[in-house]
């Protein structure tokens, strides 16, 4: 499957939004990728994370860990592709946590999933929740990559989209905000109302 021939999948799923929104790096911009648009399609999902799986080192782990909720669906459908067990992180005190007696061996090999990455804040703290465990991160699979290189790992890092081109604006700098169009935070964030300029 081509970049894009995932973007169209993703597009066709309606996950492209066009407006005034708040990213999870804070930053604004005109164009949100609401991963839950395909998520919400098992057979999506399913074709999503199977390609994924393709693109993913051979040996397959016994667990696969994503954070709450776009990760978490991932994991479950990985997971249930390769025959392995899936686990979700969940935020405490601002942590990513394994919780509800999912354990990781000393040694276990473990795969993370995530939707989309901007920051690579939430892969980081899966990845050290695991290593606390004593488990091996050997690979992270993502459905969308708009980090624009601004992340690396010490494991490999499998995206099957990723968008270098969308801009994204200082709050003080957003022409969005200069002209008053409401600001959207999308995932629960909570946004200010747009500041005229």
């Amino acid at each position: 499957m081509t970049s894009s021939e995932v973007e169209k999948l993703l597009r066709e799923a309606g996950a492209f939004l066009q407006g005034h929104f708040l990213y999870a790096s804070k930053l604004h911009g005109a164009v949100y990728i609401e991963k839950f648009r395909a998520l919400e399609d098992p057979a999506l999902t399913s074709k999503i994370c199977a390609e994924l799986i393709s693109r993913a080192p051979t040996k397959q782990p016994k667990a696969v860990v994503g954070p709450l909720t776009g990760g978490a669906l991932m994991a479950f459908e990985v997971a249930r592709q390769i025959g392995a067990k899936a686990y979700f992180t969940e935020k405490i005190d601002g942590k990513n946590e394994l919780r509800r007696g999912f354990r990781i061996e000393p040694g276990q090999e473990v795969w993370i999933t995530e939707d989309v990455v901007n920051l690579g804040g939430s892969i980081t703290d899966v990845a050290r929740c695991i290593d606390q465990t004593g488990g091996k991160v050997t690979a992270a699979l993502i459905l969308v990559d708009r980090s624009k290189g601004r992340v690396t790992f010490d494991f490999p890092f499998i995206p099957l989209l990723q968008i270098t081109d969308l801009t994204e604006y200082k709050p003080e700098e957003c022409p969005f905000c200069k002209q008053g169009l409401p600001l959207v935070a999308p995932g629960g964030r909570k946004a200010e109302p747009a500041a005229k300029g």
